[in-house]
């Protein structure tokens, strides 16, 4: 849009553009280039401007065929010259202090690219102001001070939940806090993986079993028999004894263990053999 403009109309925008950054600390919007149009409009068609002797003729241009845009530069009596005169003496500015191009710091692609606490650093050993990120400039030949809290920028460090007085490049995000549920959820997962488990290794004792053949009075029954080499006994599980028929008496045991010794009733069996 800024194109379509006549030159004059241009510089003087830049004029304003530049005010606004300094002053306001922010760019130039569209409200403000309408804002500067009707401005000077009005001041062309104002009736001090109405005189005859005010105009003045522009070159290039037929007498009494003079464009609106013409008149109106006549009328504020501002000559090419003069406007480019004003826009550069706007122009000047301090170059950028990472990187000494034209650009104000905050839009240094280098600073930028530093990590918080080396934005930090620079801008303290600058001196710059940890707020709009300007350099303290002298006024009548004294310095002044431009420290965060007294700087008049009305823009705070936009992270969520800062809002301090500190630009918004020079605060790191902090992580997101963790909420109760998903502390428990951890305190769990954690406790799964760190649990560990142990093996008891088992001692067996394997017997000497061997398949056996009983013919009692009755009848023949195939079972197993475990092999004692220590016993001097064969002892006969009473159902088998009941199973093939076999007879026998009542007689006294003595079972001696290391604790104790025992007394025990049993039955001689006879009548009954085994392959």
């Amino acid at each position: 849009m800024l194109r379509r403009l006549p030159k004059y109309l241009r510089e003087r925008f830049a004029v304003v553009a530049c005010d606004l950054e300094a002053k306001e600390d922010r760019f130039p919007t569209l409200n403000d280039i309408a804002s500067l149009l009707d401005k000077l409009a009005n001041i062309a068609n104002h009736p001090i401007n109405a005189s005859n002797t005010d105009q003045q003729e522009v070159p290039g241009l037929a007498k009494g065929k003079m464009k609106y845009g013409a008149k109106m530069a006549c009328a504020m009596g501002v000559q090419g010259d003069d406007s480019r005169n004003i826009y550069k003496s706007a122009k000047v500015s301090t170059p950028c202090p990472c990187c000494s191009q034209a650009h104000p710091i905050y839009r240094c692609e280098l600073f930028k690219g530093k990590t918080p606490g080396k934005m930090f650093e620079l801008a303290k050993r600058k001196n710059l102001c940890c707020n709009c990120l300007k350099r303290n400039q002298d006024q009548l030949g004294r310095t002044v001070k431009h420290a965060a809290r007294s700087c008049l920028s009305k823009f705070k460090c936009k992270i969520e939940g800062r809002g301090a007085s500190r630009h918004t490049l020079l605060h790191k995000p902090e992580p997101l806090k963790e909420t109760a549920e998903e502390k428990d959820k951890n305190i769990e997962l954690q406790t799964v993986t760190s649990s560990t488990a142990t093996s008891k290794e088992h001692h067996a004792v394997l017997l000497r079993v061997i398949p056996v053949r009983v013919i009692g009075e009755r009848q023949v029954a195939t079972t197993y028999a475990m092999l004692d080499s220590g016993s001097e006994i064969t002892l006969v599980d009473p159902s088998l004894v009941k199973q093939v028929g076999a007879q026998g008496h009542l007689d006294k045991l003595v079972v001696s263990r290391e604790c104790c010794t025992t007394r025990l009733s049993h039955k001689s069996i006879s009548g009954i053999s085994y392959r």
